[in-house]
């Protein structure tokens, strides 16, 4: 790559280097490397998917989203992809707190990008520092560090783009190999930042006007030709970036719909006025009120400076984006949960170009009221983000939600400066509101580490403003880039491994760790977990490292009881929620996408007074065991084959009606206890010759001839040639869900199971048995057959031969 304009020096670049290094440190003291919106969870979940199996689509959110297609930009995932892959190596580090680093690193770039520019532009280095520090500290980009929002790497790509065209505007005359290096990453910023996030598209033109910025660009043919080139390889690149990902991957279905956005903007302008208005004057979400010195900015184009142009040109962005989305959003133009105009964010970067030449106006010529004015808005915009560092968002609108106004995070929120998050996140913190830091919050430090903390930052910055205005060797300037790199490294691995036990995301409770350890230990590729409920999500997001796909079940209404009684038969209550298809597919997903075992981690125990586990009930109705483990009250760990008892049977609607219909293959008559009969099984593979590693899918029909008081156990063994039990399964019929006590006669009840065969097991003649025993006494049921006949105290219903 060729060098930098020859008015970036050295020192420039170190300065960079340690600059980006001090920010990365204070970002990463006030991360909370926790999520607060599904927007994030979508993107984390994509990341996820991307880093265990090189696909978009989702599972972990697939309760929101069904039937699993990502609707997020592929850039973002892509990039921080590497993090979570990170995490996974490392049992000591969580997943959701190393992928959390993500836009710590983007900001803490795009600090470095704008740095650069100034430089670039060949102001001052003093300039370039003050410009870049109240960029890092005094604007909404700093809350936007601690989440996983899309608006940071499209500023970071935004601004990339703007100082690649400076770069190739800078080099049109100079050698073909320095113009196509600064064509290269023109194209490659404006693609990656429209691939992460569409709105990139709307400031591109803007950025493209650097050309029109000065009176020394003159344009022969061949430059012409250049950026037309340039204009068309962005076009190529996209569509075909975007045909990919769309059409082959089936992601981002509803992004890029240009045509969709036309017709929205047709169908907005009655909600405009509102918009522009809320954008630019709310207290609530104004681009002013969160990052008050581009209010400074605006004034840049009223002094008298040279190459006045270069520096005040970012200011159209202003209305491009006020415009643009006040007529795309319509009445959701202030983008939901989150801080401040979260719209805003990519422009902000740009935002400070024209700040620093009002910075560099004000330095040299000692004018004391606009030194005065620029310490003072930079100062009251470090105070409106220590608010929003400080405190978590949701407690904000949680504090909105007790004043009893439907909407009020829309209507007070936005429209009463009392309201304004600008001002409640501070009484927030004043009224003793927790930390919402990683490292405070996950390890319960004291509070007075936050103090020494801030107070060494404090001096560190002190200390490295002044060595970089002062006078120094080239040689110096490369320790405190190393120095810097060294600690972020030795602090980001420090924190990770203090806060990976994370009370946050139940990380503290040793049976939740215990269950995992034990699903990775037990789960094999071809598994998919599944998780009834979002009581485990996050603990599973963060600590899981398996890299099977994990799906959350939507929580079905069914399951609370409030009271009732529990009645068994099947059909008898509604126990899946047919407004959501999720639980009905997971089987099916598994058979499409060849996974073999299904693992559920359900969050309470099979049934008690209030509640019932009906997603597991269904997998036991229609899936075979083939293990159950209980942790706690609340943690059990199931795993089936996920061979259904009947390929017909296509979802959870028509189960019901199936399940009763469905006979067994094997048709024969065996009575325990002269009480409960055995009619028939099914077996797949059927009976025959099976290699090592096949699973044994085993389902017995059955019916009592009366009421039965007693609770027996279902134990089915398989028998190897020597007569010795290979493998067992005992468990309550439908793993409890259908217990003896609760039949009555003419139910049938088939209890399904399965016996996964290792890769080591011998060849030979193995049979497969099933007894009922009585769970009180463990006294074993005698057995007779269809004639009456007594036979021992077990059924053979079959054997298989075992060969390689």
């Amino acid at each position: 790559m060729p060098s930098a304009p020859s008015w970036i020096t050295q020192k420039d670049r170190a300065t960079a280097v340690t600059l980006c290094c001090f920010i990365f440190c204070i970002y990463l003291l006030t991360a909370s490397l926790t999520f607060i919106s599904n927007d994030e969870l979508f993107l984390f979940d994509t990341t996820e998917s991307f880093s265990n199996r090189n696909t978009p689509y989702l599972n972990l959110t697939a309760d929101l989203r069904w039937p699993g297609h990502t609707d997020v930009e592929p850039i973002q995932p892509l990039l921080s992809a590497p993090l979570y892959w990170t995490a996974m190596q490392f049992q000591e580090i969580g997943n959701a707190h190393a992928t959390l680093l993500f836009n710590i690193i983007i900001c803490m770039l795009w600090s470095g990008v704008l740095y650069l520019h100034l430089c670039a532009l060949r102001v001052s280095r003093f300039t370039a520092l003050s410009t870049t520090l109240i960029f890092a500290f005094t604007t909404i980009v700093w809350p936007y560090s601690k989440n996983f929002f899309r608006e940071p790497l499209a500023g970071l790509m935004l601004s990339s783009a703007a100082y690649a065209v400076l770069r190739l505007r800078n080099s049109l005359n100079q050698s073909p190999y320095q113009i196509l290096t600064s064509l290269l990453l023109v194209v490659a910023f404006s693609v990656l930042g429209i691939l992460s996030k569409e709105a990139v598209i709307i400031g591109l033109p803007i950025v493209a006007l650097q050309f029109a910025t000065t009176d020394r660009l003159h344009l022969p043919p061949r430059q012409r030709r250049i950026l037309l080139l340039v204009v068309v390889l962005i076009g190529l690149s996209l569509f075909l970036a975007l045909y990919y990902y769309q059409s082959i991957l089936n992601a981002a279905e509803t992004r890029f719909q240009f045509i969709n956005r036309i017709q929205s903007i047709v169908e907005n302008n009655a909600g405009f006025g509102n918009a522009v208005a809320g954008f630019l004057f709310s207290p609530g979400k104004s681009l002013f009120v969160y990052s008050p010195v581009v209010l400074l900015s605006c004034i840049t184009p009223f002094i008298k400076a040279k190459r006045k142009l270069e520096f005040v040109w970012p200011l159209l962005l202003i209305p491009a984006f006020v415009i643009v989305y006040a007529l795309i959003r319509g009445d959701v133009w202030f983008g939901g949960l989150n801080w401040g105009p979260r719209y805003m964010v990519p422009i902000t970067g740009l935002l400070m170009l024209p700040l620093s030449l009002l910075i560099e106006h004000a330095h040299t010529t000692k004018h004391k009221a606009l030194i005065t004015a620029i310490c003072a808005f930079s100062a009251v915009g470090f105070l409106v983000q220590i608010g929003a560092v400080a405190v978590n968002p949701l407690q904000y609108y949680q504090m909105l939600d007790q004043t009893g106004v439907e909407g009020a995070a829309w209507v007070l929120g936005i429209w009463q400066p009392q309201y304004s998050a600008a001002i409640a996140h501070l009484q927030l913190l004043f009224s003793d509101a927790p930390f919402d830091f990683a490292w405070y919050a996950a390890a319960e430090q004291p509070l007075w580490t936050v103090a020494i903390a801030l107070s060494l930052a404090a001096f560190f910055n002190a200390f490295f403003f002044r060595w970089q205005v002062s006078k120094t060797s080239i040689t110096s300037a490369y320790i405190l880039p190393i120095i810097g790199i060294g600690i972020c490294a030795f602090v980001t691995a420090y924190t990770l491994t203090t806060i990976y036990v994370d009370s946050r995301y139940s990380g503290q409770r040793l049976d939740l760790q215990a269950m995992r350890l034990e699903l990775e230990a037990q789960i094999d590729d071809n598994t998919l977990v599944a998780l009834d409920g979002r009581q485990y999500m996050w603990f599973m997001m963060n600590y899981f490292k398996g890299k099977n796909p994990v799906y959350t079940i939507a929580e079905n209404p069914a399951d609370k009881l409030n009271g009732q009684p529990i009645v068994y038969k099947i059909g008898s209550i509604a126990y899946l929620d047919e407004s959501n298809a999720v639980p009905g597919n997971i089987g099916l997903f598994a058979g499409q996408n060849n996974r073999e075992r299904i693992a559920i981690v359900a969050n309470n125990s099979q049934f008690d007074n209030a509640n019932i586990n009906s997603m597991e009930w269904w997998l036991h109705e229609n899936f075979h065991l083939l293990s159950a483990k209980e942790f706690a009250n609340d943690i059990r760990l199931v795993e089936v084959s996920a061979t259904p008892i009947d390929e017909s049977i296509a979802s959870f609607r028509t189960t019901r009606e199936r399940y009763q219909e469905i006979e067994a293959e094997f048709n024969n008559t065996f009575v325990f206890d002269e009480r409960i009969a055995l009619i028939g099984y099914d077996a797949n593979p059927t009976p025959g010759i099976v290699a090592p590693g096949t699973i044994l899918n085993i389902s017995t029909v059955w019916e009592p001839f009366e009421t039965i008081e007693e609770s027996y156990v279902i134990a089915t063994f398989l028998v190897n040639p020597q007569s010795q039990i290979e493998m067992q399964i005992d468990a309550l019929p439908q793993n409890g869900f259908w217990p003896t006590s609760a039949w009555t006669p003419g139910d049938q009840i088939r209890h399904n199971v399965a016996f996964a065969l290792s890769e080591e097991i011998a060849p030979g003649h193995y049979e497969i048995w099933t007894i009922l025993y009585n769970q009180a006494t463990g006294e074993r049921l005698q057995v007779a057959n269809a004639e009456g006949t007594s036979i021992r105290d077990h059924v053979v219903l079959f054997s298989v031969e075992v060969t390689r």
